[in-house]
């Protein structure tokens, strides 16, 4: 059955080509390729790391990435972060202290010496003033003790103990940084530079956090696709389908998805538009999307639809929200003129549109 959902494809299985990869880690597969598998898993299926030390825990992955542009997400929670309460942690010398607040998060960029830390810390402004105070949370970005970036945020994100994502975007030197409780919404972006032409990523526990870690995602692109710009922006595409008299070509609206998630991930709503081009149809991006959204605009290339034998059946090009193309195989459907169906069969996903009127 078909879901009502927010969709962008993002796609999360492991890809053939040489440079990439994707590392998806979990309870039910032992977080394979990290340190976490040491750590008790709860009886939520859940990786517990409980920091009782003054400094930032790392847990590493253990890829070494390469590329120019990787994404790393971590998703979990923080029990440590209730009105109220303090929680305690040991000094170097065995002393003990408490702490109100925590963090906990991911490390990016870590090369020997040096390791980028995006820090989610949930809080209560006025923890004994049940009028004045309220929830929040402040997002960090911190490079060897120094602070890069500080979002506060009273929205997107489960204010209480349950499980919030934490994912950095890095492409070059330009990390961005995104949050959220069900989807994930940018934050901002801020400039770090890479010391190292080989870095590695893991999951940051603060001093006093406890975590509750339910999976890790971790995707490496070489970026051979150049972003195309179609040079069709909304005005122009307007005009071209009011003299248009080909029945497909229009403005398209996310519609729903049958989709399997452990390959697969929705992370926006995109409008799309069909334009003629000899005997398939380019697939323009307009807007939607949530997952790098600073990369797209309207009129550049999303993909192609490229005829077939078969009737109203298309060979499909698709650019996922990091510009990668989708796996072979991949197809479209035209129900009529209305539903436009695109089908990812290596990723049991499938998506549909329709037609705008």
């Amino acid at each position: 059955m078909f879901r009502k959902t927010i969709g962008v494809l993002l796609l999360v299985m492991a890809t053939t080509d040489g440079a990439a990869l994707t590392r998806y880690s979990a309870a039910y597969n032992g977080f394979a390729g990290t340190a976490l598998g040491t750590h008790v898993i709860d009886d939520d299926g859940r990786v517990v790391i409980d920091n009782t030390t003054d400094t930032v825990a790392i847990v590493p992955d253990s890829a070494a990435i390469t590329a120019n542009h990787y994404r790393y997400t971590a998703r979990m929670s923080n029990s440590h972060n209730r009105a109220g309460r303090s929680y305690r942690y040991y000094s170097a010398d065995g002393r003990r202290h408490n702490r109100s607040r925590t963090a906990a998060g991911i490390a990016v960029n870590i090369a020997p010496g040096d390791t980028t830390l995006v820090m989610l810390d949930i809080h209560d402004t006025a923890p004994f003033d049940d009028i004045t105070g309220r929830r929040e949370a402040v997002v960090t970005v911190t490079r060897g003790g120094n602070n890069l970036a500080t979002w506060t945020l009273t929205e997107w994100l489960d204010m209480g103990d349950g499980l919030n994502s934490v994912a950095a975007e890095v492409i070059g030197d330009r990390l961005t940084v995104m949050v959220g409780g069900r989807q994930l919404h940018v934050v901002g972006s801020v400039n770090v530079s890479r010391s190292a032409p080989t870095v590695g990523t893991g999951v940051a526990i603060g001093s006093a956090a406890c975590v509750s870690l339910e999976r890790t995602v971790l995707f490496t692109t070489d970026d051979k696709n150049t972003n195309i710009d179609t040079a069709l922006n909304a005005t122009a595409l307007e005009e071209h389908f009011a003299r248009s008299n080909d029945a497909v070509e229009g403005f398209y609206d996310y519609l729903d998805r049958d989709m399997n998630e452990k390959r697969a991930r929705l992370g926006g709503r995109y409008t799309i538009a069909l334009v003629r081009d000899g005997d398939g149809y380019d697939i323009i991006y307009v807007g939607g999307a949530i997952v790098n959204p600073q990369e797209w605009y309207t009129g550049r290339l999303k993909g192609r639809l490229s005829l077939t034998p078969f009737n109203a059946n298309y060979d499909l090009l698709w650019y996922d929200a990091t510009g990668t193309e989708a796996p072979a195989e991949s197809f479209g459907s035209l129900d009529g003129s209305s539903i436009l169906s695109l089908h990812f069969p290596l990723l049991d996903t499938t998506m549909r549109f329709h037609r705008r009127q």
